[in-house]
């Protein structure tokens, strides 16, 4: 489960502050994390006390932020925009991000495209930016840093790009499935 940020080899105690019995229910992102804390964590009388609250977004929100005509952010003689929303941190691996654009434009020359990133700086924010001049495609990425209410800029793009190693729950992606863009993710 380390995958999802839980060591797997947590401690005893770790183990017995989630099986503690004042704990009446723990509450679980997806299948997978439940899957994950019945098999590593829970003690097998306390497997009732998992829940799965899947993240989610509210659709009218979406729908109504599309609606706003926000200036777009779309603004260069490329054809094609693509959108990443996520913080300069290590979980979201914007390096494999950058590594896919180095790819597309270096080695398969394909050229007439823009991903925009949106997302909070970092200390891993210049390394980012010296792996984007190392490669040489400044023109083919731009980041904006963080944006208010980045997801009501989406409507301005033509698909949604996330990078991450892990993900709670995606919810920059859901909010891109609602402004109806296609995504492309990795695993």
């Amino acid at each position: 489960m380390s995958k999802k940020g839980m060591s797997a080899s947590m401690s005893f105690l770790s183990k017995y502050k989630y099986n503690f019995h004042k704990i009446d229910k723990i509450l679980c992102i997806s299948t997978f994390i439940k899957e994950a804390m019945e098999s590593q964590v829970m003690f097998k009388k306390n497997y009732h006390k998992l829940e799965i609250i899947t993240d989610g977004i509210l659709r009218d929100r979406c729908e109504s932020q599309g609606k706003q005509g926000q200036d777009s952010i779309v603004k260069s003689k490329h054809s094609i925009h693509a959108v990443n929303i996520a913080n300069h941190n290590k979980a979201k691996d914007l390096e494999t991000l950058i590594k896919a654009i180095d790819h597309a434009v270096n080695h398969l020359g394909f050229k007439d495209f823009k991903v925009h990133q949106l997302g909070y700086y970092s200390k891993l924010t210049e390394h980012l930016q010296l792996k984007i001049q190392e490669f040489k495609i400044q023109e083919h990425i731009h980041f904006y840093g963080f944006l208010d209410n980045a997801s009501g800029y989406l409507p301005s793009f033509d698909f949604f790009i996330m990078s991450s190693e892990r993900e709670g729950g995606p919810s920059a992606v859901l909010e891109a499935m609602c402004h109806g863009l296609p995504v492309i993710s990795t695993r």
